[in-house]
């Protein structure tokens, strides 16, 4: 014959029956203890006092509800509550922006690299582009 105070479930969240029509809930997750203190009929009995997380909830719930319960906890709805895969990564970026006044070459254009224009926000030609035949506006 078994034991009927025996616990059910994993160290992260297991139950066990502790009265007529009253089951405790022990919990080392803090989603789990979240979870537990969202229900109405639960309430907070008992938690660790040292670096352990440890949480023990209790409900008046029947064995079987109880069992139940931690079966729902601790399967994956859609993979929403306690899914295995991390978010998915975002792609890598650059660690600086590189700005048009940072920018060291000036832009040219590949169908037209035969004729190199270099293109300043000045308005004056130099004589050094007049003698390499190069327009600058």
């Amino acid at each position: 014959m078994s034991d009927p105070f025996s616990t059910y479930g994993p160290p992260e969240l297991c139950t066990w029956r502790y009265g007529h029509g009253t089951c405790r809930f022990q919990t080392t997750s803090p989603k789990f203890a979240r979870k537990l203190s969202q229900r109405r009929g639960a309430g907070l009995v008992g938690w660790s006092v040292t670096n352990n997380y440890l949480r023990i909830f209790e409900e008046k719930i029947v064995p079987w509800r109880a069992r139940r319960l931690v079966i729902r906890y601790l399967k994956p709805t859609n993979g929403g509550f306690l899914s295995d895969k991390s978010p998915p990564k975002l792609p890598k970026t650059p660690s600086r922006v590189v700005t048009a006044g940072r920018l060291r070459e000036p832009f040219i254009d590949p169908l037209r690299s035969q004729n190199t224009l270099v293109f300043t926000a000045r308005g004056d030609l130099s004589s050094e582009s007049k003698a390499q035949g190069r327009v600058r506006l």
